[in-house]
């Protein structure tokens, strides 16, 4: 009963409850419950946050019918039972800590630069993704719908405007300038379908300045959510308001879920035919790991809420695009953070994501 009350007054479990992302994941456990054990691990999970408020009244209920007794005895044993876990929880690390050892022949790890410039530079560039962004929606929306008589759009100038007034403009590279500045309802469709790609270093910069708290699956960020651009040209302030960004220990296990992602859908293009690997090796290692979870729901990666082996070829294809272009952008942050890298002179939407240049 006590870890119940002590995840009750946990700020995280609020924020978890009310997030919109566990609720999505719900509802893919619910529909993928009859296959999957995972589904119902997380099912199972989602129903305890739902219900610890009810069991912990219906538990202090009882304790005020059973009177003044009552109370005193479920007082005592919750500090009983906190005393107890407090000092298994103080054994355990003692237990479990090593003493430290100094190599002398070790390379230092290099320093985390958390520093108000860098965060500024990942606020500019956040916001340039989400103005490309915004006008590629924009350019798709005037593409495929007739605006009524007398309406003008002024997406141009309200981002240019919106750049002008963070001082972001004047350090455009020339490409970026060259497409802001054509007029509304120019953009050729091909140039639209590569800018929409800048929504996942978009995804990747909101969360390393901590405008979004969770950083969903390359699996659930298929669909491209352009209100990921359009909430930052209504209201940038929380891009340069930000304190801190996320750790490195946060940024290397994003590292580390987008280089499985990737293994996993470069695996499973080299067991359909769609990716050649560039040794005989590689390429027998890839469909060896393939074929170990294909046809496993409890086991393989979900996109969305198909597994990889059971995924149409686009979406397969369009994962591994996503997940490489997630290591590459977070392999940039890091390195800036570890001050690896240089800062870029000019501010260029596309160069740090590995997205082609556009058409």
């Amino acid at each position: 009963m006590l870890s119940l009350f002590k995840l009750l007054f946990s700020a995280s479990y609020w924020r978890t409850l009310v997030h919109p992302e566990t609720w999505r994941r719900s509802r893919v456990s619910v529909r993928r419950l009859h296959k999957d054990a995972r589904a119902r691990k997380q099912l199972r999970g989602m129903l305890l946050l739902i219900f610890t408020p009810v069991l912990c009244i219906l538990w202090l209920l009882w304790a005020v019918g059973m009177g003044i007794y009552g109370i005193v005895g479920a007082t005592v044993g919750l500090l009983i039972a906190f005393a107890i876990s407090s000092y298994r929880k103080r054994r355990r690390t003692k237990q479990t800590t090593p003493p430290a050892v100094v190599e002398p022949t070790a390379e230092p790890e290099p320093e985390f630069h958390d520093t108000p410039n860098l965060r500024r530079e990942f606020a500019d560039r956040a916001l340039l993704l989400a103005v490309l962004a915004d006008r590629a929606g924009s350019e798709r929306f005037l593409q495929t719908k007739v605006l009524p008589e007398g309406h003008e759009v002024i997406t141009r100038r309200r981002h240019i405007d919106l750049l002008r007034e963070h001082e972001i403009y004047d350090r455009l590279g020339p490409t970026e300038r060259d497409l802001l500045l054509l007029p509304d309802g120019h953009w050729p469709a091909s140039t639209i379908d590569n800018v929409a790609l800048s929504l996942e270093p978009l995804r990747l910069l909101r969360w390393v300045l901590r405008v979004d708290s969770f950083l969903p699956t390359v699996g659930a960020s298929l669909t491209a959510d352009f209100r990921l651009a359009s909430s930052l040209i209504a209201d940038p302030a929380p891009l340069f308001a930000a304190t801190q960004i996320v750790t490195l220990p946060d940024l290397k296990t994003g590292l580390l879920a987008a280089d499985h992602y990737f293994y996993r859908c470069y695996a499973e293009g080299i067991r359909r035919g769609l990716y050649v690997a560039d040794e005989p090796a590689e390429h027998e290692r890839a469909l060896n790991y393939a074929s170990r979870l294909t046809g496993r729901e409890d086991q393989d990666f979900l996109l969305e809420t198909t597994i990889v082996s059971k995924a149409e070829d686009q979406t397969v294809r369009l994962a591994a695009t996503l997940s490489l272009r997630r290591l590459q952008v977070l392999g940039w942050i890091k390195a800036r953070a570890l001050n690896q890298l240089p800062p870029l002179d000019q501010l260029e939407g596309f160069q740090i994501a590995g997205v082609p240049k556009y058409e």
